[in-house]
């Protein structure tokens, strides 16, 4: 352990780590293990539609958008090209596909997070001791918004693209940009990493080109094999979709939570009602976004490495969509990684516990109603069903103050490597 301007780097005493992270890691299993047979015999709500839409698709291609789904904001709403990622569930049942994909949500968030983690070590932003790295990685995958992906969920494999495309900007821009793009045609979020990419001066351009020849890659794939009608709903739909939020506790997005306080409590609890959001709510939060990530660019606007802007800006992305909900914050897990680990690493005991409330925030599930406080306050209920975007806001603003205080001789380089070498390490 050595000392700094800003106190010791190096979490305390080998014994004392070797402790707290294999109860860490024992914690996590059983979690774990509470989760998996809670998933017994469930199918999801959103898998369902998947695997309707793959159906539907199939049996008649122009019949893939209900015109319902604009006021009700239910039903499948991702871009014309995604259908192709839900087709293979087309060749079973609802019920005999569901739990191949429920895995595959799992490992996708396990090797994202795996990848992740890799990157920030070799970037000096993770824990220097393996045991620790492995009890990180277990406790992020049992938080809920994994959990949610495990209900069958897209998001864990969006994320993984995400990840990847961080990963690969160094050395491979181009690739990289494509892969963002893939994401962005799944969900539309990993768009935002053009602002990642854009606020780097290496390799900017190769990532813009590689996202914009892939879009035009999938695109015109999409104006081949699918009617043009399809991409004419899709188009005709996002702008209503945009002006709408559903109100339902699950839905945690600072829209939602702002339409929440609109209505009577007891509805937010049980219903899943779409209401239209006012145009200055609409603006507020898109400015709120540009506002985020653009403190985090000048905070981070020299720094050698560029995990925490990556992380950053995904972690905006729950916050920002108008449909926030639990499974959405998975997005949120890669900056959780790289500010606990760096708080462990540098013993900051104030970012600790307020990270500490975060993860016990991210444990409970989005969807928890509370009946035991049914004599609580409106207000701490209000707290409570925005639980998974104020740990949100408090893992991004400990992340600015690790920003800020880290010494400019403290900066790390990622050093751009083939992509071979990337995968084999």
């Amino acid at each position: 352990m050595t000392e700094t301007e800003h106190g010791p780097v190096g979490p305390p005493g080998g014994r004392w780590v070797r402790v707290g992270a294999g109860g860490a890691i024992l914690f996590a299993l059983v979690v774990f293990g509470l989760q998996t047979l809670s998933l017994q015999g469930y199918v999801g709500s959103d898998y369902k539609i998947f695997h309707w839409a793959a159906t539907r698709f199939l049996a008649d291609p122009a019949a893939l958008y209900d015109a319902g789904s604009a006021a009700s904001l239910q039903g499948y709403l991702y871009p014309p090209p995604s259908i192709a990622f839900f087709l293979p569930l087309a060749l079973g049942s609802v019920e005999a596909v569901f739990p191949v994909f429920s895995w595959l949500a799992f490992l996708a968030a396990g090797l994202a997070l795996a990848v992740w983690m890799r990157y920030l070590q070799r970037a000096a932003l993770a824990p220097a001791s393996p045991l620790l790295r492995t009890a990180l990685l277990t406790m992020m995958l049992v938080t809920a918004p994994v959990f949610h992906a495990r209900g069958g969920q897209v998001d864990s494999f969006v994320l993984l693209l995400c990840v990847g495309a961080v990963v690969l900007l160094a050395a491979h821009p181009r690739l990289a940009g494509a892969l963002a793009a893939v994401g962005a045609a799944v969900k539309i979020y990993p768009a935002l990493l053009v602002v990642f990419a854009a606020a780097r001066r290496d390799g900017r351009a190769a990532f813009l080109a590689g996202m914009v020849t892939m879009a035009l890659v999938l695109g015109l794939a999409t104006l081949v094999w699918m009617p043009i009608s399809v991409t004419q709903d899709y188009l005709a739909l996002l702008p209503q979709l945009s002006a709408r939020t559903i109100i339902n506790i699950y839905n945690q997005s600072a829209q939602a939570i702002g339409m929440r306080l609109t209505v009577p409590l007891e509805e937010a609890r049980t219903q899943f009602s779409a209401y239209p959001v006012p145009g200055w709510a609409r603006f507020a939060t898109q400015f709120g976004l540009v506002a985020v990530i653009g403190f985090s660019i000048w905070l981070a606007r020299r720094r050698a490495d560029r995990a925490y802007l990556a992380g950053l800006v995904l972690a905006t992305i729950p916050l920002a969509a108008p449909l926030g909900w639990g499974h959405a914050y998975v997005y949120v897990l890669p900056l959780f990684c790289l500010v606990l680990g760096v708080a462990i690493e540098r013993r900051q005991p104030v970012a600790l516990v307020a990270l500490a409330l975060a993860y016990v925030a991210l444990l409970v599930p989005g969807y928890h109603r509370f009946p035991y406080l049914g004599g609580a306050p409106d207000a701490l209920l209000h707290v409570l069903f925005a639980r998974n975007a104020l740990a949100a806001a408090a893992i991004i603003g400990v992340a600015w103050c690790q920003l800020a205080r880290v010494p400019d001789a403290r900066r790390a380089a990622v050093v751009p490597r083939t992509l071979a070498q990337e995968w084999a390490a």
